[in-house]
């Protein structure tokens, strides 16, 4: 019982148990469902008011439902698993499940249902925007419709009729605004359908149906569109066609002119009467109406093309246009026919008044023709007697010539006319022509004077020139017989050099003659050829005389002969004379040779030194080589005077050849003899080259034989089995004996060598003592060989030797080479690691503390401080990379047979390079929150302090040059404290010394110094929009000093101040430009700003310039700018206006040379001026030698477009009434009387306006560019015409900046012109490196230990400078990192200009 009891009760309490955890599971689920049912709950109450919602409300509502989902399917889930388990063992449970199952589906229902609804409000609002879009797009439309129309309503009103151009224009121009928006509108429409069309059906149809309606306002707009458009049109043709009929009008009015013009000139009389005053004047008058009309016409036609075009164009030149038009053309047409029938007639006058005018030209050209053939026959005829000198006969000639041309001229002329000549005129024609035949006659006569004089001066020239030649010839005859002299006076045998002298003279003299007399007869036959040309009696005349002067160069030819026969002869006898004492010079030489050869015996030889010998030697090739020329030259001699013989006359050739031969025999003897003695001394020299020889030989082998046993010697020591001895010495011992073994090897081969080659030189003697000596020669061979090859053997064994010594000293020094790179990677691995460690832990420390931090609940210190310290682990971060990168640097410079080791140590070198880099990037990320916050707290108050600084700093009333000269009492930069003590001085700033710092820090990091100080104090802005300057605060100020323009720098001097009134911000200052000082707007009332801040502007020198007192180059000059000095701005930059230079295209009147010049240069300075009394021809005219034209005579033919220049400017009215001027040529300096115009009318001269005179030299260029190469240089007075119109060119404007030197302080003003070229341009103290330059530690260039070499592309920040070192004159540096580590001094530029450091 008791065990049954104990069962139930443990039964009991399982099922107790169970009950319990299933109580407990529901409990948990039905909590679960309830936190689930209330996120659905929130859910639909998030949902209510979404009629009004925005945007945010709905992401709100859509993430509320979100999370009651996730909550609802997490719980569903876990329902639906507990019941899967619940339906194993049914109970209470399974319906408690089911229930909660349920629930569960039923706030998915409610859900689903907040779902919906929220979708279709989303829907509705993005149909709602839709909507308002598209209402936005008509609206523009619509209003730019409105805009149309108010275009429209003047041309309603009638208000345009000013105007109407303007009018159409801006109507088309709205009509393009119109048309665009209406496209735009209707484009957006159709998109925004599309989208409707996603919408559910509900909303898409109430939105389809507002788009539609805005879609049929759209296409009312178009139509009205449309309206306008046409109306336009129908202006447009209307304004045209007004403006074609007014053109056309006007060439009515003028072709009415010419026809009234035209009427007028039928007033001319019939041929043969003389013409009415006046009648020029009319026909001047309707060649002026002609061209008019013409003109008129052109126009009318013109618009005419054009408007049709433009009619055309539009589309619009249907109905009315076309015909309108067409009647504009027929009248046009109507006009061009009837000027057709004027113009005809206007020919025909003015042809009628030409014949009449010539008829009066061809009688004053007949006249004048006839006085000069009066003239010419006059000077033709003198009379039978006398007799015309050449130059009067030339000068007939060319009168008649010119008598004939002009005759011949005027008869064609008059045969012409007469063709197509009546009435009077033919017979006045007639009367001329049988003037002009008569004096055609008479000139017939006088030419044939003419020639008979010229026939008979050309005899008498022919005559003298003949008579001219021949006693030259006989002069030359004359000098051959005196050249003989010397042979005849008696002296039977001359001196060999004066005979010589003497028959060279007679030959020469005879060859001169010779010539003189072949030259004469030659000149005689020719011209007695050229008189058969002459008449009958003058060529009788003259060629009497020429024979007779023929047989005088007879006589003088036969003399010569005798004179050739006689010097020859005396030639032979000197030759042969001279061909003895050849023989006999030789014979000399061979003596001498032959006692030079009896001093060289066996007994001397052996007595005598080395030297004596070769001096002996040298004395016997010098006699033998004497002799030897001595023989060659009389060879030579002879065999010439042979070859000359064969020249001579029979007789004498015979007795010359055989005396020549003889003394040929005596030369041949003389040979051989020289022969014989040369083969003896021969001999004897062999003899003693034989005993020298043996003798040098012997001498050698003894030297060879003592240096072989030294050199063994010295190489014992090195052959000894213990070598430790050598390994412990320098290696220079073993090379020396090596190199005496191989010195000693070089003199024995040279020695043997030597041997072979005298051994060689014996071989080919045959016979005679050198034959004799052959055998000891082998044999001391022989010895020389034996000591090569012991000194062979004793190098090679030196050599093997020392190459095994080497190799063991080339080991010991590989094994300690290993060992030191063993060392050195240990220990760049071990100072790599340690440094990388430290690095890592400081970053991480910085890094773990930054995240805990939030930047916005720190104060500006404890900012501070985490930035310091960041700051310092990026250092240390750096500095450990640094020497990483300073280890693989070493590593990579060994250049050791060992290299190969360090490669270990290089793979662990780059981990921790990468190491650095990771932790460097995860300290960046880590503390770029805090960093970004304290830059800008930093930023803020170093603003604040800095503007309050200014403001206290302004009410000194002090220049910024004035504070920093007190400041820094005389140098060049402000420490810290002297800083802060400078500002506790000022008064009413209230600023704290820590925000005194930040703006110290700020401008002077590294020093304050004046480019810090000045960018500090003073504030400058930049305009963005144009406003005014004022001399008043307020902004309603009228007193306007000028315009402040666009990209203008300002220097604000007070402020800013905001106007009460208008809320505008306002600052006092001063316009860099001009200096223009007064107040601007800084920003308007709605906070746009009018200006912007920006720093101190600085400038660098580009390119060396001068710096003046004043804006103008011609002003005192400072000083030269030095490339890369640094510059204050202080003024400008100004623009300097510019006169234009004038230029002309001209020719010269002197010659046609074109070219250019210049009229006006860039100073205003005129270089020409239109030159007043310079007439041009207009129609060919006579200068005539006076006034009268009756008692005139012809100075010059003016042609068309002469110039001539006034000499007397008042006019003069000769006999006949005709106006004339006094000219002279401008081409040919003559000077005459000119008619300007003709009694007809017509004008010959006028006064010219295109011709200039230089007021001072200048220069004729070929182009008009100033660089263009100079043709000439003209002076002042010359005269030229203008071919073209004058030319401006506008220079490039002078900009001027006035600046001070930051080196020494010096004012002035720099002028250039802008543009690439210009050697100013802007300055920041930031570089970049442009190629490898030292970094030294001190400002001098010179003797400073450079710290390294920057690298291309590396950026600096200039902590100090440019400044130039005293010493070389360059421009340098004080360079600093970007992160602010200062490096050291480093030069800009090169001596030879290469550029190292460029501003960035």
């Amino acid at each position: 019982m008791l065990r049954r009891s104990l069962h139930h009760t443990k039964q009991f309490g399982r099922i107790m148990n169970n009950v319990c955890r299933q109580k407990k599971m529901y409990e948990e689920l039905s909590n679960k469902l309830a936190g689930a049912e209330i996120e659905v709950e929130k859910a639909a109450m998030m949902t209510a008011p979404l009629g009004g919602d925005s945007v945010e409300g709905l992401k709100e509502t859509e993430n509320a439902l979100a999370a009651a989902q996730s909550a609802l399917s997490q719980t569903t889930r876990l329902i639906e698993t507990k019941l899967g388990s619940a339906e194993k063992n049914p109970g209470p449970l399974r319906d408690e499940l089911k229930a909660l199952q349920e629930r569960g589906s039923q706030a998915q229902e409610k859900l689903n249902e907040v779902r919906t609804t929220v979708k279709d409000t989303q829907v509705r609002g993005a149909a709602d925007r839709l909507l308002r879009d598209v209402s936005e797009k008509v609206s523009m439309a619509e209003d730019e419709l409105q805009r149309m129309s108010e275009v429209e309503l003047p041309f309603l009103r009638g208000d345009v009729m000013d105007d109407v151009d303007s009018a159409i224009a801006e109507a088309d121009k709205v009509t393009v605004k119109v048309h665009a928006a209406l496209a735009d509108g209707q484009a957006f429409v159709a998109k925004k359908l599309i989208e409707v069309s996603r919408f559910t059906e509900g909303p898409a149809r109430s939105a389809k149906e507002e788009i539609d309606m805005l879609q049929k306002r759209l296409e009312e707009g178009r139509a009205r569109l449309q309206q306008f458009k046409a109306a336009t049109a129908d202006r447009k043709r209307v304004r045209l066609l007004e403006e074609v009929e007014g053109k056309v009008a006007a060439a009515e009015a003028e072709v009415q002119q010419l026809r009234q013009g035209t009427e007028a000139l039928q007033s001319i009389g019939p041929a043969g009467q003389a013409l009415e005053e006046g009648v020029a004047e009319m026909v001047e008058q309707a060649n002026l109406a002609e061209r008019a009309a013409e003109g008129a016409t052109v126009v009318a036609r013109k618009c005419l093309l054009q408007k049709t075009a433009d009619l055309k164009r539009l589309a619009i030149s249907g109905s009315g246009a076309g015909s309108d038009l067409g009647k504009l053309q027929t009248r046009l047409n109507n006009m061009l026919q009837e000027m057709t029938k004027l113009r005809s007639l206007t020919k025909e006058a003015e042809e009628r008044i030409r014949v009449k005018q010539l008829l009066s030209e061809v009688s004053i050209r007949l006249d004048s023709t006839e006085k000069e053939v009066d003239k010419v026959v006059a000077s033709a005829l003198p009379g039978a007697e006398f007799q015309l000198s050449s130059e009067a006969v030339e000068q007939v000639e060319r009168a008649t010539s010119s008598a004939q041309t002009k005759l011949s001229t005027t008869a064609k002329l008059l045969d012409v006319k007469l063709k197509n000549a009546q009435g009077f005129m033919k017979d006045e024609l007639a009367g001329m022509r049988q003037r002009i035949s008569q004096a055609e006659t008479k000139l017939g006569e006088a030419i044939n004077s003419a020639s008979e004089q010229k026939e008979r001066l050309q005899a008498s020239l022919l005559v003298t020139q003949a008579q001219e030649k021949v006693q030259k010839a006989e002069a030359e005859v004359q000098r051959t017989s005196e050249s003989e002299l010397p042979f005849l006076k008696g002296i039977e045998v001359l001196a060999a050099a004066e005979a010589a002298k003497a028959i060279n003279a007679c030959e020469a003299t005879a060859s001169s003659a010779q010539k003189a007399i072949t030259e004469a007869r030659t000149f005689i036959i020719q011209k007695l050829t050229d008189a058969k040309n002459f008449s009958d009696v003058v060529c009788d005349t003259c060629t009497k005389d020429l024979l007779s002067y023929q047989k005088n160069l007879d006589v003088g030819a036969s003399k010569l002969t005798e004179l050739k026969k006689d010097t020859m002869e005396r030639k032979r006898k000197i030759q042969i004379e001279a061909s003895g004492e050849k023989i006999s010079e030789v014979e000399s030489a061979i003596e001498k040779f032959k006692s030079a050869v009896a001093k060289f015996t066996e007994e001397s030889l052996a007595e005598a030194s080395a030297d004596d010998a070769r001096s002996v030697c040298d004395d016997i090739g010098q006699t033998e080589q004497e002799a030897q020329a001595r023989v060659a030259a009389a060879r030579k001699f002879l065999a010439q005077r042979v070859q000359e013989a064969k020249n001579f006359p029979e007789a004498v050739r015979v007795s010359a050849s055989a005396e020549l031969m003889a003394l040929n025999g005596r030369l041949t003897q003389c040979q051989a003899e020289l022969a014989k003695v040369s083969k003896q001394c021969t001999q004897q020299e062999q003899r003693f080259v034989a005993q020298k020889l043996v003798a040098d030989a012997a001498s050698s082998l003894e030297k060879l034989q003592a240096d072989v046993e030294q050199a063994s010697k010295m190489a014992a020591p090195i052959f000894a089995e213990d070598r430790s001895e050598l390994l412990s010495k320098p290696a220079e011992g073993i090379e020396k004996i090596d190199s005496y073994v191989q010195e000693v090897h070089a003199k024995c081969q040279e020695a043997a060598d030597a041997m072979d080659r005298k051994a060689v030189e014996v071989a080919a003697v045959k016979q005679g003592p050198l034959e004799q000596v052959k055998g000891t020669l082998m044999q001391q061979r022989t010895k020389f060989s034996a000591e090569l090859a012991k000194i062979g053997a004793l190098r090679k064994r030196v050599s093997m030797t020392k190459a095994a010594v080497l190799q063991l000293k080339k080991e010991e020094l590989q094994r300690v080479e290993e060992e030191k790179c063993k060392a050195l990677a240990a220990e760049s691995v071990a100072k790599g690691t340690a440094a990388i460690d430290a690095a890592e832990a400081k970053a991480s420390k910085v890094a773990d503390s930054a995240k805990l931090v939030l930047p916005e609940q720190q104060s500006l210190k404890e900012l501070t401080s985490i930035n310091n310290a960041t700051d310092e682990a990026l250092e240390s971060l750096a500095q450990a990379q640094s020497v990483v990168a300073q280890a693989l640097g070493q590593h990579e410079a060994y250049k050791g047979a060992a290299r190969s080791m360090l490669l270990e140590a290089r793979v662990e070198l780059k981990k921790l390079a990468v190491r650095a880099s990771i932790a460097e990037r995860k300290l960046r990320t880590a503390t770029e929150a805090v960093r970004s916050a304290h830059a800008q707290i930093l930023k803020a108050l170093t603003k604040k302090a800095r503007d309050t600084l200014r403001t206290a700093a302004r009410k000194l009333n002090k220049t910024i040059d004035e504070l920093f000269d007190q400041v820094a009492s005389g140098k060049d930069q402000i420490t810290e404290p002297i800083f802060l003590k400078f500002v506790r001085s000022l008064k009413g700033h209230g600023l704290k010394d820590e925000e005194v710092s930040l703006v110290y820090k700020q401008f002077g990091r590294y020093g304050l110094r004046k480019i810090g100080f000045v960018k500090a104090l003073q504030e400058f802005a930049r305009c963005e929009k144009a406003v005014a300057i004022t001399s008043g605060a307020d902004a309603s100020s009228k007193d306007v000093v000028r315009q402040l323009e666009q990209g203008e720098l300002f220097e604000i001097s007070e402020g800013p101040v905001t106007d009460a009134a208008t809320q505008v911000m306002r600052v006092r200052g001063r316009a860099l430009r001009d200096s223009a000082a007064g107040w601007v707007t800084f920003q308007d009332g709605q906070g746009g700003p009018c200006m912007k801040p920006r720093e101190k502007p600085f400038l660098c020198v580009s390119r060396p310039v001068s710096m003046h007192e004043r804006f103008d180059d011609a002003s005192p000059a400072v000083r030269s700018l030095q490339v890369d000095e640094v510059l204050e701005l202080l003024e400008g930059p100004r623009e300097e206006t510019t006169t234009p230079e004038i230029h002309l295209r001209i020719q010269l009147c002197k010659d046609p040379m074109e070219g250019w010049i210049t009229l006006q240069d860039g100073e205003g300075k005129k270089i020409a001026a239109q030159s007043e009394g310079i007439y041009v021809c207009k129609a060919t005219i006579a200068m005539t030698d006076v006034l009268d034209l009756k008692r005139c005579k012809v100075v010059h033919k003016v042609e068309i477009g002469e110039p001539l220049l006034v000499i007397n400017a008042q006019e003069q009215k000769d006999s006949a009434a005709i106006k004339r001027l006094k000219f002279k040529g401008l081409r040919h300096d003559k000077e005459g009387w000119v008619t300007l115009k003709g009694n007809q009318g017509t004008t010959y001269m006028e006064a010219s306006k295109s011709h200039y005179k230089l007021t001072k030299a200048t220069q004729l260029r070929q182009e008009m560019a100033q660089d263009s190469p100079i043709l000439r240089t003209l002076e002042a007075g010359v005269v030229m015409e203008g071919l073209d119109s004058p030319k401006e060119v506008h220079p490039d404007p002078k900009m001027g900046i006035r600046m001070r030197s930051l080196e020494d302080g010096k004012l002035g003003w720099v002028s250039f012109v802008a543009g690439p070229e210009a050697p100013i341009r802007p300055w920041a103290p930031r570089y970049t490196c442009k190629a490898p330059v030292a970094l030294t530690k001190a400002l001098a260039a010179q003797g400073v230990a450079a710290i390294r070499l920057t690298e291309v592309g590396e950026k600096f920040e200039a902590v100090e400078g440019p400044t130039r070192d005293k010493a070389t004159g360059l421009q340098r540096v004080r360079c600093a990192t970007m992160e602010g580590v200062v490096l050291g001094w480093a030069t800009l530029r090169g001596t030879e200009g290469e550029i190292f450091l460029e501003v960035s």
